[in-house]
């Protein structure tokens, strides 16, 4: 990459959450059949060398015992887990390390979603890569705490990590740019470009710091229209075929209110078919042996919810937002967004004892780990200093103790 000769630091205002390296010139730092295989537009879609293929349900009957036989959890030797690392399995980064990409222009017949700042970007060995960036953006963080504390303690999620991005041919602002040009205002009869626009479409070779890369959990997409997913509502609704799934899902469900996933439309979570799952019978069709229940997005979470505004990653928020509606019920206090699954839900006393058993078993610096590698002292206002930023991850540290302590003291009687 060659970039011009080093000058004074430039810094974009909060919202553009990028440094030019222009100028700062620095680039360190089921049974067979039971789902069948399709080649219908959008069934597959393309990402870089890899295809993502979709197992298609013949019918509504057919995906709902596939929901009945998916799994949500899996053994794991919760003591020995590296969080600070992350998972294993396909593509990882080490926390804070460097990619080198290249902004891929946006399409609209495959838009970016959400409402945060995000971006695709082609990476040197032709991957395509989901980034998410920005100090101000609470999801940076709150995507890699929640994916890791899942993971450690045996529930699917996608794998997130902490790095730092080198965009070349970057817009100032790249969501600025996408949100634009998916709503028609850039190009072909898009009216002038203001100041303010102009300096955020201004292109260069940018650093994005903090920043996220996600890799989606490996395996096919099991849906009969796009973005399908499945609802907590069904969760609960459809009778799991291997009886102790029941708890486990509960514990699922109970664990998301405890972070307060306030986003949780279907769309948000993804029914996956591992690849050693997959089955093809005599006639071609394919099929998944035993499929798993992903929490896809948890971006919305470690905050107040949607209670009074947007809270994610917000320490105090979350810390003064209730685990419990009726503790001696087991109800849980979920704030949620407008088309959210979650819901007041009521867990079984078993489900609490579960998850508390898992929550347990992680040790004091598996837990400070966990907001280690999210880099909350990255987030607005940024620490200042090494000793500030270890305060910073001991109080987060803190309030997943008293969540867990809050569990334990519920009667759950009703």
């Amino acid at each position: 990459m060659i970039l011009a000769k080093p000058h004074t630091l430039l810094v974009f205002a909060p919202r553009f959450a990028a440094v030019s390296l222009a100028a700062t010139g620095f680039l360190s730092g089921v049974v067979a059949g039971c789902g069948r295989a399709t080649n219908a537009p959008g069934a597959g879609v393309e990402r870089g060398s890899q295809l993502f293929a979709t197992v298609v349900p013949a019918s509504n009957e057919e995906r709902a015992d596939l929901i009945a036989r998916a799994r949500v959890w899996t053994p794991t030797s919760i003591s020995s887990v590296d969080v600070l690392r992350g998972p294993d399995g396909g593509r990882s980064w080490k926390l804070g390390e460097t990619i080198k990409c290249t902004f891929q222009e946006p399409s609209k017949d495959d838009p970016l979603g959400g409402r945060t700042e995000k971006f695709m970007c082609i990476d040197e060995s032709g991957d395509d890569l989901k980034i998410k960036y920005g100090s101000g953006n609470g999801e940076v963080a709150a995507e890699i705490a929640a994916s890791r504390l899942l993971w450690a303690l045996g529930f699917a999620a996608d794998r997130n990590f902490g790095v730092r991005v080198e965009c070349k041919n970057c817009p100032a602002d790249p969501w600025q740019y996408i949100t634009d040009f998916q709503n028609g205002d850039v190009g072909g009869n898009a009216g002038p470009v203001d100041d303010f626009k102009r300096d955020a479409y201004a292109r260069g070779d940018r650093l994005f710091i903090p920043a996220l890369v996600e890799k989606k959990f490996s395996g096919e997409k099991i849906e009969r229209s796009n973005d399908q997913g499945w609802s907590f509502g069904e969760l609960n609704s459809i009778v799991p075929i291997d009886p102790a799934e029941k708890v486990r899902r509960e514990a699922l469900v109970l664990l998301m209110g405890v972070l307060q996933h306030a986003d949780s439309k279907a769309e948000q979570q993804r029914l996956v078919c591992p690849k050693a799952e997959l089955t093809k019978g005599i006639d071609g069709q394919l099929g998944c042996k035993t499929p798993v229940l992903v929490v896809h997005d948890l971006g919305w979470t470690f905050g107040s919810g949607f209670r009074s505004g947007v809270s994610k990653m917000q320490l105090q928020d979350w810390r003064d937002t209730p685990v419990w509606a009726d503790a001696a019920g087991c109800v849980l206090s979920v704030h949620e967004f407008p088309g959210a699954t979650l819901g007041n839900t009521k867990v079984s006393r078993e489900a609490r004892d579960f998850l508390l058993g898992l929550l347990r078993q992680l040790s004091r610096t598996q837990k400070e780990n966990i907001f280690r590698a999210a880099r909350v002292q990255l987030q607005d206002p940024i620490s200042s200093s090494p000793a500030e930023t270890e305060a910073r991850i001991r109080s987060w540290a803190d309030a997943l103790d008293e969540k867990i302590a809050a569990l334990a003291e519920a009667p759950c009687t009703r």
